[in-house]
């Protein structure tokens, strides 16, 4: 896990936490990030928000036999999935290239009132829905009990937010240090229908 030409090294350095592979960067693609760099200190800072009708998803996880209700186990199994068919989305940007990790870890950001916490399911990549399903309830309930520990929330690659119950229409979510992207969903309380 050293990194190759170009990747930072030194003192203050950032290095990734999870075990990753350089992959070195075209120089076309190193100038277009400097271009792109340079434009977003003149532009707002913006997202992609998508509507995505979901029917009647509610009723389909509810009545699934394992899922029992959980959409944010679903998403993240999900998002394990794709995140192996897209692994440039479970990486980090560096200097010359990125930083592409070989396990997908994804947070599960969960907020209800007491704190933003955001623990990690690790290796995301090969998992049953059914302990996935386990984990993400395994950590509400230590969220509520206030149980979710530094260790817990260590090592992630990706990151989903999933706020399920704020009915709002805008979210702002905030890119992890060592992350390429962040999946933020929001349910329109209204309209039951969930934005990307």
């Amino acid at each position: 896990t050293t990194p190759s030409a170009g990747g930072a090294t030194g003192p203050g350095a950032w290095q990734p936490a999870a075990p990753y592979r350089f992959q070195e960067l075209p120089r076309a693609k190193i100038a277009e990030g400097k271009i792109l760099r340079s434009w977003s200190r003149q532009i707002v800072a913006s997202s992609v928000t998508v509507i995505a009708r979901c029917g009647n998803l509610s009723e389909l996880l509810a009545n699934h036999p394992v899922l029992r209700g959980n959409a944010l186990a679903l998403i993240a199994a999900e998002c394990g999935q794709l995140l192996q068919r897209y692994p440039h989305l479970n990486a980090s940007p560096c200097a010359g290239g990125m930083y592409v990790y070989n396990d997908i870890n994804i947070g599960i950001a969960i907020d209800d009132g007491r704190g933003l916490k955001v623990p990690v399911l690790l290796g995301m990549g090969s998992r049953p829905l059914a302990e996935v399903v386990a984990e993400v309830e395994r950590f509400l309930v230590r969220y509520d009990a206030n149980e979710i520990s530094p260790a817990d929330m260590t090592g992630g690659t990706f990151t989903i937010t999933y706020l399920s119950r704020s009915g709002g229409l805008s979210l702002q979510p905030v890119l992890n240090q060592g992350q390429s992207a962040i999946l933020a969903i929001e349910q329109d309380a209204a309209a039951s229908t969930p934005l990307v």
